[in-house]
């Protein structure tokens, strides 16, 4: 497969929901992101999509004692993911999905209170800033809860699973899960397009 993703994506490895630091040059495959475990700033919300040029994209955000959640990372590979360079970050956006659709790439995850989601026109060099329902603020009425999860099309709509936090907001037991859809030809950055 000529286009076939790395295998490893984070240098930070969770098991049992605490992170467990290892050395970069002990994580198999490439390392595209590495922070050492004495920075208190754990590789989390791992995603990767393939642009339309070829070159790859990779994101995650960061948690931690010495990280506030919200700053999303991004990087790019012009070799098929054998070198990585840093490709900027967005504020106030974490535990988010990169994928393409129609040629433009999209960030879709929790930010500003709520379900967001970014796009860019330029493969990534720039995004979008979610303003309001116009521009990438989907749901405002949260909170709500996620994790990177697939993005795909199918029917002729894109579909992405999220979670609603319900109070008293037990961890799992008040997460109920939902679906989100789009039709494929709308604006996604519209919060009227989503269902």
């Amino acid at each position: 497969m000529p286009h076939a993703l790395p295998w490893a994506l984070a240098a930070v490895l969770v098991l049992c929901g605490k992170p467990v630091a290892v050395a970069a040059e002990e994580v198999p495959g490439v390392v595209i992101a590495y922070f050492p475990a004495s920075l208190g700033i754990y590789v989390g919300s791992p995603s990767i999509a393939i642009l339309p040029s070829g070159d790859y994209i990779a994101s995650h955000d960061g948690f931690g004692p010495n990280h506030k959640f919200g700053r999303t990372y991004f990087y790019r590979s012009k070799d098929s993911g054998v070198s990585w360079s840093s490709a900027g970050q967005v504020e106030r956006q974490g535990t988010s999905t990169l994928f393409v659709h129609n040629g433009e790439t999209y960030l879709m995850g929790l930010g500003f209170g709520g379900v967001v989601i970014r796009r860019s026109t330029d493969e990534g060099a720039s995004w979008s800033e979610p303003e309001d329902e116009n521009t990438g603020q989907l749901l405002t009425d949260g909170p709500y809860h996620t994790a990177p999860t697939p993005v795909i099309s199918h029917g002729g709509r894109i579909w992405r699973a999220m979670e609603a936090v319900v109070p008293p907001a037990k961890w799992a037991r008040d997460y109920p899960a939902f679906m989100m859809s789009a039709p494929v030809d709308v604006d996604l950055l519209r919060a009227d397009s989503w269902t």
